[in-house]
């Protein structure tokens, strides 16, 4: 079966902004994300987006002066850089910003490398020293895949700033109102 789509498309900003009732089912029209089989959305995947949620987050300049958007939560301990003093004893980012305010220079405690897809291109990043800038929040569309008329249950977060555009699910081709609004009431319970 096919689905019966929306004239117009939006991009995720939009949608984050609706004003009616959610889940919204929906089908990515044009743009992509995702670095990894598993944590990929692209053209003509099917979506039901269940929220909008913000997430704060700390933004950082490295060691060789590339910034990267970091969860406010995230696990791993750094310490605090001090002038003309030793460094602080380790404490996850979280933990450090309730007593300095950005800018504040961090230290890994750990050697930590992650491989990323840069421009088509894999790269192995590797973090050391960082000087959290800013602290912000940053609004995401959280959902589920469908497959196969199947809905997944793993999450993914969509950030809203991305050009990713997508038009709403009205419902199945060639098939009557209350049979779509049997389907959504499945993928809600």
């Amino acid at each position: 079966m096919s689905y019966r789509f929306s004239e117009k498309s939006y991009f995720l900003s939009e949608i984050s902004r609706m004003n009616r009732l959610w889940p919204i089912p929906c089908a990515v029209q044009d743009g992509f994300y995702g670095e990894t089989a598993w944590n990929t959305v692209s053209s003509g995947e099917t979506l039901l987006l269940g929220a909008v949620e913000k997430r704060r987050r700390v933004l950082a300049l490295s060691s060789d002066q590339k910034y990267y958007s970091i969860p406010y939560d995230y696990p791993l301990k750094f310490s605090v850089v001090l002038p003309n003093s030793k460094d602080t004893s380790p404490k996850p980012i979280i933990d450090i910003l309730s007593t300095f305010k950005p800018p504040v220079t961090l230290q890994l405690q750990e050697s930590v490398s992650a491989q990323h897809f840069i421009r088509g291109h894999k790269r192995t990043l590797r973090f050391d020293r960082l000087v959290v800038v800013l602290t912000y929040d940053e609004k995401y569309l959280v959902g589920n895949c469908i497959n196969n008329g199947v809905l997944q249950k793993e999450l993914i977060l969509l950030p809203t700033f991305l050009k990713v555009r997508l038009r709403l699910i009205e419902g199945y081709e060639g098939t009557a109102e209350n049979d779509w609004v049997a389907i959504m009431e499945a993928w809600n319970s």
